[in-house]
């Protein structure tokens, strides 16, 4: 099982409520591979198992959702963002 953890961690940092910044997050999975590559793994890994709650994510990152699924579909827009050339999140 992948821990989620450090995934937690560096959102928090770069894309928390006091610290939102996607550019700043994707120009840094930039700079190394080996990171970016095990953050998207752990990233995929949330996305398919959805293991996070709406609370859970609030509480560690400072975000809040109505729901599960506004919020998986927030982290699937980040994705798109960080990963597959989609639009940059307001």
């Amino acid at each position: 099982m992948v821990s989620i953890e450090s995934w937690k961690k560096t959102m928090s940092m770069l894309c928390g409520s006091e610290t939102y910044d996607p550019d700043d997050l994707k120009a840094g999975l930039e700079i190394d591979p080996d990171d970016a590559r095990r953050f998207r793994e752990r990233f995929e890994v949330i996305l398919r198992d959805k293991p996070l709650t709406v609370g859970e994510y609030e509480k560690d990152i400072g975000f809040h959702f109505e729901n599960d699924e506004e919020m998986y579909g927030y982290l699937r827009a980040m994705f798109g963002f960080l990963f597959e050339g989609g639009p940059l999140l307001e």
